[in-house]
């Protein structure tokens, strides 16, 4: 009698930093059905802060390879190795450093089927790194299935490798926060940074590096703090140009408005407290930080980065500003934290968009369906 087995997912990611494609792989295998597959973790770097225990605690095996303490070429062949060792029938790579080491391990190693995740725009580099790049997606497009997370990154893909938009699978990321006591979360947040319980507070949540363009960030704090002193800014993220920031804090004397936190858990209770959702980066793919901003009911403002149109259709959703244009956001969170009426239909409007589009559920659901559908047959007599 036939009997269906189990398919074998091996995934490779960079870094279990606790990013959002991390988070994003986290929360996918958390939820797949593991009577159907049988998932595998290979991650190349480590870091202080890791998510490896939260992948064990499911019972996900979790190989680390440190690229780092080896020849590259010593490294490739470790990888390889493991791949035949596992012998999976998918290898699904996540992000730009293991969609180029991942593919072609898998590729050499005779894998039947390789999935590459694609999670940010390709931003425009020079230079042999650059035509490295180009020549390998060009090789690969025929050899491995492309996944992106917005339209954005795959007209990217075409834009940048002539990989046509038609042949790239757009699945959007999942999203979901855990429930949190908004009154509470408003006391006990300010009172944590030392606060008025009445004061305003407008978050972002982003790691902080050249692409979120934190500096905006600031100087937005700054305009809006000119006109009222009801407001702090706050931002979330690991930071990665500290002490840049820092010198335009102090440089900018706002030093009283603007505070940069490091620490990211509860990140539901952060929304939860806040007034009003500011994003300020130059590109994205599909930002996590932005959904779950609206997922939590808070209105967003956000630069008019290429996939923002998708999460920001119109402007009953949320408001969106040129890139770099502090004076215009400004004005935007000006307009929210004036206006409560506003603010509530904002956030309302877009936790109704966000479930409908964007639950971990529909994710799930597609992927599942996806690695049946790229697998085909699973019977064994």
């Amino acid at each position: 009698m036939p009997v269906v087995r189990k398919i074998k997912v091996l995934h490779i990611i960079d870094s279990l930093h606790p990013d959002g494609a991390e988070h994003q792989l986290l929360e996918v295998c958390r939820r797949m059905d593991r009577e159907r597959l049988a998932v595998s973790l290979v991650c190349y770097s480590t870091s202080v802060e890791s998510l490896e225990d939260a992948f064990r605690e499911l019972g996900i095996p979790v190989l680390i390879l440190d690229k780092f303490t080896m020849p590259v070429w010593k490294f490739f062949m470790r990888l390889r190795a493991v791949i035949k060792n596992t012998a999976p029938d998918i290898v699904h790579t996540w992000l730009y450093s293991a969609n180029f080491w991942g593919r072609w391990a898998a590729f050499t190693s005779g894998v039947p089927h390789i999935v590459a995740s694609h999670r940010s725009v390709v931003v425009r580099r020079r230079g042999a790194r650059y035509l490295l790049e180009k020549t390998s997606e060009r090789l690969l497009a025929k050899r491995a299935v492309r996944l992106a997370n917005s339209r954005a990154v795959a007209r990217s893909l075409e834009r940048h490798f002539a990989l046509p938009v038609d042949k790239t699978i757009i699945m959007p990321n999942g999203v979901g926060l855990a429930a949190c006591d908004r009154e509470a979360a408003r006391i006990e947040i300010r009172r944590g940074l030392g606060l008025p319980e009445k004061q305003k507070l407008v978050i972002m949540v982003a790691r902080q590096d050249v692409g979120k363009n934190y500096p905006m960030f600031i100087r937005v704090a700054k305009r809006v703090r000119e006109q009222r002193d009801d407001v702090t800014f706050v931002g979330l993220g690991r930071p990665m140009m500290q002490e840049e920031l820092d010198a335009l804090i102090c440089a900018l004397n706002v030093t009283d408005t603007v505070r940069l936190i490091t620490h990211q858990q509860h990140i539901n209770c952060w929304l939860a407290a806040a007034d009003v959702f500011c994003f300020t980066s130059n590109f994205e793919g599909l930002p996590n930080a932005v959904l779950e901003a609206m997922c939590a009911g808070l209105p967003v403002v956000c630069t008019s980065f290429e996939s923002a149109e998708e999460l920001l259709p119109n402007p009953s959703l949320g408001l969106r500003v040129p890139l770099d244009d502090d004076a215009a956001m400004a004005n935007c969170v000006s307009q929210l934290l004036d206006h409560d009426e506003l603010r509530r239909e904002l956030g309302g409007n877009a936790r109704a968009w966000v479930s409908a589009r964007y639950g971990w559920d529909k994710l799930v659901k597609d992927m599942d369906a996806f690695y049946l559908k790229i697998v085909g047959d699973v019977t064994t007599s």
